[in-house]
């Protein structure tokens, strides 16, 4: 059974992509990544297109975590989707 996560913040540009790449490893190093499907949103329009802030790769990268980030994408659409989905 695949397994759903999804990291939302404000912006979508720092915590969420932080919160993500910290779930990412253990769950990449117990080798049950293709157990879950994860993703981050946004719940504003702020940030929406913008890649992550550099503080929050930078967190990342400090720490060794590596997660690969695409453009903000908004909570509401994604939960449209999953319903969607689920109908």
């Amino acid at each position: 059974m695949i397994k759903l996560v999804l990291f939302v913040c404000l912006g979508n540009i720092s915590l969420s992509p932080i919160a993500e790449a910290v779930f990412r490893k253990p769950v990449t190093d117990q080798t049950i990544s293709d157990s879950w499907r994860r993703g981050h949103a946004l719940t504003t329009m702020y940030e929406l297109g913008n890649p992550p802030d550099y503080q929050g790769t930078g967190f990342n990268e400090k720490h060794g975590l590596h997660c690969p980030f695409g453009r903000c994408v908004v909570f509401a659409r994604l939960l449209s989707a999953r319903q969607q989905l689920d109908e």
